[in-house]
């Protein structure tokens, strides 16, 4: 059984959020409704940029003494704000250049580094990164191999 997100709801002759987005249509491009199993279709995500001048002032990781930020739709409706979910472009064309390194460092270590090791299907595009908030390798396992005519081919 999941449970639905209740319809938020501000009358105009109530108490209006200190801070409002103003939300493209639901049906434009852009925006899907994630998770419809658990949320019943009261989840969405959206991929475009925001151009609400709101946006610049939004902290990238939010705090819990943050005050809500809510968006509202052209048809009236509401939706609340969430930054947990920041989608980044990491491919091997178009890599994050610390690996994800700062966003690990900004949420604690609940996000996690998604770079790679170098390997034959991406070292044409695999590069070193010198930015002081790369995440690093997680070592080299010490392991000693003997060596012999058996396991040497």
């Amino acid at each position: 059984q999941s449970l639905v997100n209740p319809p938020v709801t501000f009358y105009t002759d109530s108490i209006q959020p200190p801070q409002v987005l103003n939300l493209p249509a639901l049906t434009e491009a852009g925006i899907d409704s994630i998770d419809e199993y658990r949320s019943n279709g009261g989840e969405f995500i959206l991929h475009d940029e925001l151009t609400d001048p709101l946006c610049s002032t939004l902290n990238e990781v939010s705090e819990d003494d943050d005050t809500p930020v809510f968006g509202k739709l052209p048809d009236g409706s509401w939706l609340v704000y969430d930054p947990r979910l920041k989608l980044e472009e990491n491919t091997p064309i178009s890599h994050l250049e610390d690996g994800g390194g700062l966003i690990q460092s900004l949420t604690g270590g609940d996000s996690r580094c998604v770079n790679a090791p170098r390997t034959f299907v991406n070292e044409e595009q695999c590069t070193l990164s010198f930015s002081p908030t790369a995440c690093g390798s997680s070592g080299t396992p010490d392991v000693e191999i003997e060596l012999n005519a058996n396991n040497i081919a």
